[in-house]
């Protein structure tokens, strides 16, 4: 199988996986009513996915280290297979968190050997690129993904959905076996002598550009309904046709992000996006009275932040020459974490204070994050780290 359709065929696993993810979201309200709890415990289960990915997503890529690519993808997409199960045998809401942690530990630890395998398969040239396909199957599963969920739970019981989804994934661990090429990563000896990626200075850096940039990010998305609801003559269509929108944004701005970052290289990018993110929002402030105008904002700041991420990915992988894998999952998990800060301080913002300081709020984050980058990453004469 050539290079290309390697690349497509983790892109369209990545899809499953990212829809196992997210799905749960559009579809909170069921869950919460076949478990027989509030919709508000049932949320718990978004959290369980994401500690587990961030806790326990770095340590699965360490200890597939010096494993062959595909046999580490195997192993992944059965600790994913192994959470659908246990989600599909149980209606005990203890359980079913354990089955959450399982998929955020399968799904993040994906991700990170997902990247790396994707990139080796593109050679030198087009590794970004080869990058971007893997986001676009994730930000595929928020666009198409959710709502599909949400629809087929009109008529089937939710769990329907995961028996989809299992079957999709346990078809494509034999291709995977069969057709993802037999190398390693840069391997390294120990796990002890992968931590040592974290004395990294520069990782150091670009982690904590990571986590500045995503809890801006998350202080503002987290709430988005709320935002549109205020905008003039927002209404239910208008409303569902922005969110679709929004799906759309981070679709380009994954593929964006990888041209960007061949072409420019990922410092470059990273600082573009990032100035872009901040003027979007500066503007969405200003141009609140009108409802188009705030609306184009948001797409504008939203596509850019899915350019942030797959070049600040592309970044990380190539800081870390002797574990670019483990280096990614600790990006992930970063992110994962600073999700969770960005929604907590969100939530603080509208309880104690108001809707409208939402967005600057994120705006002033969103420069630091570009203060601190200018500051952190040196570049060459196409923008990429020394």
């Amino acid at each position: 199988m050539a290079s290309q359709y390697r690349i497509y065929m983790l892109s369209i696993i990545s899809f499953m996986v990212g829809t196992s993810q997210f799905v749960i979201v559009g579809i909170l309200d069921k869950v919460a009513a076949s478990l027989g709890v509030t919709v508000e415990l049932a949320g718990q289960l978004v959290t369980a996915f994401a500690v587990a990915n961030a806790i326990g997503a770095p340590p699965l890529v360490m200890a597939l280290a010096k494993r062959r690519s595909n046999v580490q993808l195997v192993v992944t997409l059965v600790c994913i297979l192994v959470g659908i199960a246990v989600l599909l045998g149980t209606d005990s809401f203890a359980w079913i968190m354990i089955s959450r942690a399982l998929l955020g530990i399968g799904s993040g630890a994906f991700v990170a050997v997902s990247y790396i395998v994707a990139a080796s398969l593109a050679g030198e040239k087009g590794r970004a690129s080869a990058m971007a396909y893997i986001s676009m199957g994730f930000s595929a599963s928020l666009v198409l993904g959710v709502p599909l969920g949400r629809f087929l739970t009109a008529w089937y019981d939710w769990k329907f959905l995961f028996v989809l989804l299992g079957i999709g994934v346990l078809i494509s661990i034999w291709p995977v076996y069969r057709w993802i090429p037999e190398g390693r990563e840069r391997t390294v000896t120990s796990v002890a002598e992968q931590l040592q990626v974290l004395k990294e200075a520069p990782l150091r850096k670009a982690l904590f550009l990571t986590a500045i940039l995503f809890a801006s990010f998350a202080v503002v998305n987290t709430y988005t309904i709320p935002l549109l609801q205020s905008l003039p003559m927002m209404d239910e269509s208008m409303m569902s046709i922005t969110l679709l929108a929004l799906g759309v944004a981070s679709l380009i701005g994954s593929k964006l992000g990888g041209i960007m970052a061949d072409a420019w290289g990922a410092a470059r990018t990273i600082y573009a996006s990032i100035g872009i993110q901040v003027v979007g929002l500066a503007l969405f402030s200003c141009l609140s009275w009108s409802l188009y105008g705030s609306i184009g904002m948001l797409l504008i700041w939203s596509m850019f932040a899915w350019v942030f991420g797959l070049a600040q990915s592309y970044q990380v992988s190539s800081i870390s020459n002797k574990a670019p894998g483990v280096a990614l999952s600790f990006n992930s998990a970063v992110v994962q974490v600073a999700f969770a800060i960005g929604a907590a301080a969100g939530g603080h913002i509208m309880s104690n204070g108001s809707l409208a300081y939402l967005v600057p709020t994120g705006s002033v984050l969103c420069a630091i994050a570009g203060l601190w980058a200018m500051s952190a990453y040196g570049y060459d004469k196409r923008g990429d780290t020394r």
